[in-house]
Parts: C-alpha cells; sequence; structure tokens
C-alpha cells in the first residue's frame, strides 16, 4: 500500500518494545486462524495483521527490503530473516489474542465516547479514499473490508482498556520495589563520557549561528586527543576532572553520570555504550563528534532521587514487561490451525 493509503492503527504501546502491537479480534465468516477458548481470529485478520508486520519489519529494519533476499539471509545457525521475524509476529499475535480473551473474561467496558471517536476515525478515512466503495477496494488486498475494519479498530480500544486495568496509573500489575530494583539492573547502563566537537560554530551579525566542518588536520588532532584522555581514563585518570576541562557539552547537570535504558537503541553512541564492558574507556568516532566514554557500575536506586528525568518511563516499562510475560503465560492454550499458518508467509502477502 502506499504511504499515503496505509492503514494505521493505534497502537496499544505507543513506546512499546517496538514490536509489540495490538491484535484483532473480529466475529466474521470464514476459517479460523488461532482460538482460545471461546475467543478466535478469522483467517482474513490474520493475514491482514501479518502485513501489517511485514511492513513494519521492513521500514524499521536497516537494509531491509522485500527481495527474496532479505528474506532468505540467515541471521544465526540455520535461522532465516523469514522464519525469525515470522516468530515476532506469531508471538505478539497470539499475546494480543490472549489479551482480548481476558478482556472478556473481566467484564471491562469501551465507552460510548470511545466508540464515537471510532467512528468518527472511520468517517475521515472513507472521505479520505472518496467513497466507503473505494475503500473496501483497497481493504481487499488486505482481506478485510469496512466492517472488519471497524470491528478492527474497537477492539484497540479494548485492548488499551485492558492495558489501563493492568498498568494505567491505576493498574493493578504496578510493581513492588524489588521488581523495580531487578528491572532497573537488567535494563539500565551508566556511563560518563567527553564530546569533543568535529566543527566550529561562528555567530555572524545577525544572531545566526552556523556550524562549519573542521579540516581534516583539525579532525585527526581531536581524534589524537580523545585517543589521549581515553588512555588517561584507563590509566585511572578522573574522568570528571577531564569532562570539566574537555567536553563541549555542558555535563554538569550529570554529575553521577547518564542512564540509558536498553530500550533506547539505533544511535551509534548508545548502541556502542550498552555493548561496553563495565569500567572500560573507549572512543567513539561518529561524523560530527568523537567520543570517550567510561561505562560504569550501576547505583543504588538512583531512580528515586531522579533530578534529570532519566527515569521518567522505569515504573511504565517494569509493568509493560510483566504485563506481556502474563500475557505470554496463557498463549500455550492457544490452538493454531497449521493450515491457515503455513499458507501465508512474510515474503510473499500484500503490504
Amino acid at each position: 500500500m502506499k504511504e499515503s493509503k496505509k492503514l494505521k492503527l493505534k497502537l496499544v504501546h505507543a513506546a512499546c518494545l517496538i514490536l509489540t502491537v495490538c491484535m484483532l479480534l473480529v466475529s466474521c465468516g470464514g476459517a479460523t486462524a488461532m482460538t482460545l477458548d471461546d475467543t478466535s481470529i478469522s483467517a482474513n485478520i490474520y493475514y491482514y495483521w501479518l502485513s501489517q508486520y511485514k511492513g513494519y519489519f521492513l521500514e524499521s529494519f536497516s537494509g531491509a527490503s522485500d527481495t527474496a533476499g532479505f528474506w532468505k539471509s540467515e541471521i544465526a545457525d540455520g535461522v532465516v530473516m523469514e522464519d525469525y521475524l515470522r516468530d515476532i509476529a506469531d508471538t505478539n499475535i497470539k499475546k494480543n489474542l490472549a489479551g482480548l480473551w481476558l478482556y472478556d473474561k473481566l467484564g471491562l467496558s469501551v465507552s460510548d465516547s470511545q466508540i464515537d471517536s471510532v467512528d468518527a476515525d472511520l468517517a475521515d478515512l472513507v472521505d479520505s479514499y472518496g467513497s466507503k466503495a473505494m475503500l473496501n477496494q483497497e481493504l481487499a488486498n488486505y482481506h478485510i473490508n469496512y466492517n472488519i475494519l471497524r470491528d478492527i479498530y474497537v477492539m484497540q480500544e479494548k485492548l488499551s482498556a485492558l492495558e489501563d486495568y493492568f498498568i494505567g496509573e491505576n493498574g493493578v500489575m504496578l510493581p513492588s520495589d524489588e521488581q523495580l530494583d531487578s528491572y532497573y539492573r537488567d535494563h539500565y547502563t551508566r556511563i560518563k563520557y567527553i564530546s569533543l566537537n568535529l566543527f566550529h560554530s561562528e555567530t555572524d551579525s545577525s544572531g545566526t549561528t552556523q556550524t562549519i566542518d573542521m579540516t581534516a588536520e583539525e579532525k585527526e588532532e581531536i581524534k589524537e586527543l580523545a585517543e589521549s584522555l581515553a588512555a588517561e581514563i584507563r590509566a585511572g585518570g578522573d574522568i570528571d576532572k577531564l569532562i570539566a576541562e574537555h567536553s563541549d557539552e555542558d555535563m554538569s547537570a550529570y554529575k553521577n553520570g547518564v542512564y540509558i535504558p536498553d530500550t533506547i537503541t539505533g544511535y551509534d553512541l548508545i548502541d556502542f555504550a550498552l555493548a561496553m564492558d563495565i569500567g572500560v574507556a573507549e572512543v567513539i568516532a561518529m561524523s560530527k563528534c568523537v567520543y570517550v566514554v567510561k561505562r560504569l557500575e550501576l547505583e543504588d536506586k538512583p531512580y528515586t532521587k531522579d533530578e534529570m528525568n532519566q527515569f521518567a518511563d522505569l515504573v511504565y516499562n517494569c509493568s509493560f514487561e510483566q504485563y506481556q510475560e502474563m500475557l505470554k503465560s496463557y498463549t500455550a492454550n492457544i490452538d493454531v490451525n497449521s493450515q491457515i499458518a503455513d499458507e501465508y508467509t512474510l515474503s510473499s502477502i500484500y503490504y
């Protein structure tokens, strides 16, 4: 589907672990793909969600393309990309089917205003296509129609209500002190770093500031300085003193260091820091800066005095992990129609 017509569904968790998305349940004709007691997913909806995953994977993975080479590429011994990503999709589909089943068992409800919002969203979608007939023509590529899409949107509201019930502000599954500290120690990294710019900043008479790249010789001098600082830190030098003397980035507000959760990835500095061993100092060269980074031991419960708001998402992320594990515990009871599952592949379906 072209970007202008891509049907984006509201996610249950916007900063969710980037691959956890809502699964949808509808009561419509046709074969059943997955069942948990009296709750089931039709083959149509299963196809639709696999297509949404396919689009997400292709947009999110570096170097991804809808080619045989990509889907057949080996990412581990004996594991190809198609199978790896399909397992991720199916696992999350099952967890969200469990969530919809649990929603019914708990007797939760969606308000009239939420239903009105769904209908308003659909009306806007119809307007963007010109008519319901034109929208259905596009939806047919995903094996669904307008009515099924409405059911899908309603189910998303139900999944949101379920999440709020368990881990919302007054949720019944908020973490204990012990669980919170365990999550912190498993998912956070503490670093201190010196930032050395590879550019000059100049301000003209109008007050406009622009950056100008350093010469090759200047850049080489900065890199040599970085290596020298890293060596000094490895030899026991005071990193705080060196930061104050050399860093182009003001780190005075982070006297105890910067805390990085492993939910943030895709940035060279962060990815490199997460892979470092504790106590090690390394140089990370990037296009605009050179960093001298040292990974440090975690402090004891720094989130209780979070002056720089570095742990704003700690409670929610800890709760969400527990919530997902709870949903996963129900997936062993899900019956999968293997004939349908085998018929659809990420490499062949429409997206």
